[in-house]
């Protein structure tokens, strides 16, 4: 599980290149503090959770499969990898649990955590209060929070008031949609790529994100990126045929950008002219 982490930390580094992406998540940010009312916000055009009218912004040809993303992993800048982690590790291969005994002191642990993230401390009770408040009766969140007092009833009892109360909550439309968008998302993928193994390319994987933020991010000149990714003072970064190789990770990391936001990750990520077979 350790190492199937380490890909999907790759994964979301990967995904924050986007631009894509990260307009979609700043798109989420503005329909989460519009002025909608919550019954309207979560009438639901073709994304979870936004609303009809924030839903239409959506430009002409945008990728569809962005907003299938975001059913994964959300807003990867304003949540840490580790935090998503904690909470989403248990749907890998759809391993998911539909009853937690301590889901109260998951939602608490995950205000506060996410709280210290944002504002580098811990909430007042006050500010606890509202968040958690907020984070317990989110509408469109499909999650049931119930106190059942054991003594006096028989377990059959409980039995059919809890399946009545399951089935009222279900019949709603937005928990409708939510089952719909569930099944055709929210198991977290194992690709193929993963099934066979790319554990032991992660250094690989890593190689080219840090020759994408160098030449892309922070506009260095290829032979900088060569010196800061490579300090072997027997390499010389000016040579063509060294920076052909490096310029071909710029390539790798470029296509491993398109193959997180599609959904396939790593994927086949070989530069083209490395794929051509002889005929």
């Amino acid at each position: 599980m350790e190492k199937l982490k380490e890909i999907y930390r790759l994964w979301w580094e990967y995904l924050k290149l986007s631009d894509d992406y990260k307009r979609e998540c700043e798109r989420r940010r503005v329909c989460q503090s519009c002025d909608k009312k919550e019954v309207e916000r979560f009438k639901i055009g073709h994304m979870v959770g936004m609303c009809v009218g924030c839903d239409e912004t959506d430009p002409p040809n945008f990728p569809y499969y962005i907003s299938d993303r975001y059913s994964w992993f959300g807003d990867i800048y304003n949540d840490s990898f580790d935090m998503w982690w904690a909470k989403n590790k248990e749907f890998v291969e759809g391993k998911g649990t539909s009853i937690v005994i301590d889901g109260i002191k998951k939602d608490i642990d995950y205000c506060i955590d996410s709280f210290k993230s944002k504002e580098g401390r811990e909430p007042t009770l006050k500010e606890f209060k509202d968040i958690f408040l907020k984070e317990i009766s989110n509408a469109h969140w499909p999650v049931i929070y119930m106190k059942v007092y054991v003594f006096g009833s028989t377990v059959d009892d409980l039995t059919k008031q809890f399946v009545e109360i399951v089935k009222k909550r279900k019949e709603e439309p937005n928990v409708k949609q939510y089952e719909i968008e569930y099944k055709k998302y929210r198991k977290l993928p194992i690709t193929d790529s993963m099934k066979k193994k790319f554990y032991y390319r992660i250094k690989e994987l890593e190689r080219y994100l840090k020759v994408y933020k160098l030449r892309i991010k922070e506009k260095l000149p290829m032979s900088d990126v060569i010196s800061t990714s490579d300090p072997n003072p027997n390499i010389d970064n000016k040579d063509v045929n060294v920076q052909r190789v490096y310029y071909q990770d710029l390539q790798r990391a470029k296509k491993l950008i398109k193959n997180a936001e599609k959904g396939n990750f790593p994927g086949d990520y070989q530069p083209w002219k490395l794929l051509k077979t002889k005929k």
